[in-house]
């Protein structure tokens, strides 16, 4: 027989499944299994839950101060004399519908817009570089960012935290940018494309 007439002839599935579950929760149970299973292979390299606690918080902003953010921002703190630890700030888009590629202005949902942040570098096309020189400006650095309601209010913290391409040592920044990034990505490193970083 024939697909078509497969689907037509309305034969369902009925062989029960294999797993035994332990509570009512089936779904929540079967995500907790094949979280299990999968546990062995899966990369723990982008684990939002292994950044410090003062940036965890930036993980519930208010979409007042997330939408003032770019896409994607890299947040480098200074720990120790040269070591560094990288982080990405990132902007997710909400939508109330996705069903079109026009006029996606028209079905953003600002109110819903999210940040996560994660150990390490994601994507190539940083918007913002946040410097964080020792633990007192991480911790200012994250109760002043959810804090931001106007582009005046992020206009003054990337004065007091970011690295802009204007920066006077903007090239010395770039090359700790690229050095951490390298021990960060290994194999996968290459130079970042500053197209996008913004100025403001």
């Amino acid at each position: 027989t024939s697909l078509t007439e497969f689907f037509k002839s309305g034969e369902s599935f009925s062989q029960p499944t294999g797993v035994e579950y332990q509570t009512q929760d089936h779904q929540h149970e079967l995500y907790g299994l094949i979280k299990q299973t999968l546990k062995p292979v899966l990369s723990q390299r982008y684990d939002y839950r292994q950044v410090p606690e003062p940036l965890q918080q930036l993980n519930n902003m208010p979409a007042k101060a997330v939408n003032l953010l770019p896409q994607i921002s890299y947040v480098l703190v200074k720990d120790g004399d040269k070591e560094h630890q990288a982080y990405t700030l990132i902007h997710h888009n909400a939508h109330y519908n996705i069903s079109s590629l026009l006029n996606e202005e028209g079905q953003r949902a600002y109110a819903e817009d999210t940040v996560t942040i994660v150990p390490g570098f994601i994507g190539d096309y940083p918007e913002a570089i946040w410097y964080l020189h020792n633990p007192q400006q991480l911790a200012s650095f994250a109760e002043q960012l959810p804090m931001m309601q106007i582009e005046a209010d992020y206009s003054a913290l990337k004065s007091q935290f970011a690295i802009r391409r204007t920066h006077p040592q903007f090239w010395q920044y770039s090359d700790i940018l690229h050095r951490v990034a390298k021990q960060y990505r290994g194999v996968e490193y290459g130079l970042f494309d500053y197209n996008r970083l913004e100025n403001r």
